[in-house]
């Protein structure tokens, strides 16, 4: 790689890019370009250790694919935290609830945990009276599908 590079050490110029990536990284944040950051890190260390361009660039890559599979691991981790969230802050998803009456703009009142309720339809056309599934809870507001017989 030397030979290429004349002008600069391999150890400066993988220094350069990775500060390039981190740079990078604050803008994006991704935590990928951050990964890539470190491994140019570590392929500096493999050229002033004066290992060949081959085994910087392995070193490069090996830390790109440990680092890149972390990342992954982690953001799937976190996605599966916040499906647990949701879970929990959407308790009343899937609960039953009964309609007497749907009033003339859309809405109806319902009875639910003990207090009244404002429903309303996913459509936001009124249906039919009976029993209809809460799909989700919009501040104090439930919406609601009809339960088909």
């Amino acid at each position: 790689m030397q030979e290429v590079f004349t002008f600069v050490s391999p150890e400066v110029l993988w220094l350069v890019v990775g500060l390039i990536l981190g740079a990078a990284e604050i803008l994006v944040g991704t935590f990928y370009l951050l990964v890539a950051a470190v491994a140019c890190l570590l392929a500096a260390a493999a050229a002033w250790a004066e290992l060949s361009a081959a085994w910087q660039l392995s070193a490069f890559a090996a830390a790109m694919i440990v680092g890149g599979l972390l990342v992954r691991r982690l953001k799937l981790a976190g996605e599966s935290a916040e499906h647990e969230a949701d879970a929990l802050q959407n308790a009343d998803v899937g609960q039953r609830v009964n309609v007497q009456k749907w009033e003339s703009d859309g809405s109806a009142l319902v009875d639910y945990r003990g207090a009244q309720w404002r429903a309303v339809t996913e459509s936001g056309e009124p249906s039919k009276a009976g029993i209809h599934e809460i799909v989700r809870v919009d501040g104090s507001r439930l919406v609601v599908r009809a339960v088909n017989p």
